[in-house]
């Protein structure tokens, strides 16, 4: 059974998910998307991030495919092969960057699952990767919710609270659909986060520096759950750093 753990078998999956979606009531891109992350309407800024992981998985599933099918130098044939296999996923690629969030959906609905279908399921094997439990996305939801709940008790400004409660919803739904998105897309968004923090830092009093920074350590122990703890670590790094001070690399 697949881990859906690679870019491959979750773009496989994206294609099978918003093909199934597109069917189920009219509107554009965006509307499909909103139903594939099961909300009423997306926020333009998410729809365009979103747009941005699939074209993101796109290109690390072309690497995958080019890793575990890399053709051995001077065999044409073999070379001739890896180009078909990757074909589809370049088609995919053109019609998204040439169809527009309000554009009609079929132009990408019309890029079949079936076409990757053979390489997804080859790459899942041979890679062996395994994916985080229901469990562990659990945990993360939790934990991301703590996290939210100290910026909304804190003395922050409301700007700022409503920019963190955007950021945490937006990793919370990536990682409702980790099955497409994988660590990838939640690293990604961790970063979107860590940028909006920052912004605050230079009008940030003592006080709400602290809630800020405390706040993002929970973030970071929390996604460090389902991703590489080293991936992470150096993109909060910078922000409490400004938060706390040279001396600082966590909240206390």
């Amino acid at each position: 059974m697949p881990t859906q753990a690679s870019a491959t078998y979750r773009l496989y999956r994206f294609l099978s998910d918003f093909r199934a979606e597109s069917t189920r009531g009219p509107g554009n891109v965006m509307d499909v998307l909103s139903r594939l992350v099961r909300v009423k309407s997306l926020p333009a800024r998410s729809g365009f991030e979103m747009y941005g992981e699939v074209l993101r998985m796109c290109a690390a599933a072309k690497a995958e495919i080019t890793l575990v099918f890399a053709p051995v130098p001077g065999d044409n044939e073999h070379a001739g092969q890896l180009s078909t296999m990757l074909a589809p996923i370049s088609a995919l690629e053109q019609s998204m960057l040439a169809n527009p969030l309000l554009g009609n959906p079929n132009t990408i609905a019309q890029h079949t699952p079936e076409s990757i279908q053979h390489q997804a399921f080859l790459v899942e094997r041979l890679l062996q990767r395994q994916a985080p439990s229901g469990e562990s996305l659990e945990q993360v939801r939790t934990k991301l919710a703590e996290a939210l709940q100290v910026i909304l008790d804190s003395e922050v400004e409301s700007d700022v609270k409503e920019a963190f409660r955007a950021a945490i919803e937006h990793l919370n739904r990536l990682i409702d659909r980790y099955d497409i998105f994988g660590a990838e897309g939640v690293q990604y968004a961790a970063g979107v986060l860590v940028g909006t923090m920052a912004s605050t830092a230079p009008r940030a009093s003592k006080s709400t520096s602290a809630a800020v920074a405390s706040a993002l350590d929970l973030v970071a122990n929390a996604l460090a759950i389902i991703t590489a703890v080293d991936s992470l670590r150096p993109r909060f790094a910078p922000v409490l750093k400004l938060l706390l001070g040279d001396g600082a690399s966590s909240a206390p």
